[in-house]
């Protein structure tokens, strides 16, 4: 460096390029803080989507089993009808 002056310029550049760094560290743990928010929401949704899932299921089980009821009923009746 030849003058007080480049001396100047050059630590106001490093100064400017650590005050970028920073800010640029600072998007980053923001960044993973709200990437694990979304891992916490994820994984609330997972289990509400498991726990909806459970509750289709059985409620698909119990209308099969009301349907086979209404199809024995239906055959009784039929009989009957016939008879």
């Amino acid at each position: 460096m030849k003058s007080n002056k480049e001396y100047q310029a050059m630590l106001k550049e490093i100064e400017d390029l650590q005050g970028f760094i920073r800010q640029r560290e600072d998007q980053i743990l923001e960044q993973m803080e709200a990437m694990e928010r979304h891992r916490a929401v994820l994984k609330e949704e997972e289990r509400a989507v498991a726990k909806a899932r459970e509750h289709l299921e059985a409620e698909g089980a119990e209308i099969q089993g009301e349907r086979a009821k209404a199809d024995a009923q239906m055959v009784v009746l039929r009989k009957n009808r016939s008879s």
